[in-house]
């Protein structure tokens, strides 16, 4: 799957969001909903594949510190669900903050929503695996993982254990973040 198809299902998904989310909409349900109308099986495993190469950009130094910001903590797993969250914000959002993650502050609904935990959806993984099964007939997590794992490996993988692109924090102490990400330790404080 390349990037152009992979959008084009996310922001179709953010779009059916947007109607009942107005502003502050990320993708769901919408994305299982998108891939069964538009996709086969083996195309929904390959949105899966490529979810992973794209989450991946998103490992910056500087979102791991908007995901604790935001968050209120992060650990891989947190880090990865914000990762996520970004991809189903759509394809504007996600690259405007793989770019700048301070630009996360011009979408306040959107981040003040995560934070006070209204907006946090499923991960890609699950949302795809539902509409895989919804197209198989199969609700076998074991015959979802065997089609995954079947499949060729997406060109530029996910970011693995690679470690964090960008620049490093020297520490995690508010002068940091009042210099790196300073209109979003404005918008939503910083905790602790």
């Amino acid at each position: 799957m390349d990037d152009e198809r992979f959008w084009a299902l996310i922001d179709e998904a953010v779009e059916r969001a947007s109607r009942t989310g107005g502003a502050s909409a990320v993708a769901g349900s919408e994305v299982s909903d998108v891939l069964v109308d538009r996709a086969a099986p083996d195309e929904v495993v390959r949105f899966t594949r490529h979810a992973d190469v794209v989450a991946g950009r998103a490992a910056t130094w500087d979102l791991l510190a908007a995901c604790h910001l935001i968050d209120g903590w992060h650990s891989d797993d947190a880090f990865r669900d914000f990762r996520d969250f970004l991809v189903l914000a759509g394809r504007a959002v996600f690259e405007r903050a793989v770019e700048d993650a301070d630009s996360l502050a011009e979408r306040a609904p959107l981040v003040l929503g995560r934070r006070d935990g209204r907006l946090a959806p499923e991960p890609v993984d699950d949302l795809a695996r539902t509409a895989w099964a919804r197209l198989t007939g199969s609700d076998d997590e074991d015959d979802w993982f065997e089609a995954v794992a079947a499949a060729a490996p997406e060109a530029g993988g996910g970011s693995g254990g690679a470690g964090l692109r960008g620049r490093p924090w020297e520490s995690w102490e508010r002068r940091e973040y009042d210099s790196r990400l300073p209109a979003l330790v404005s918008l939503v404080g910083l905790r602790g």
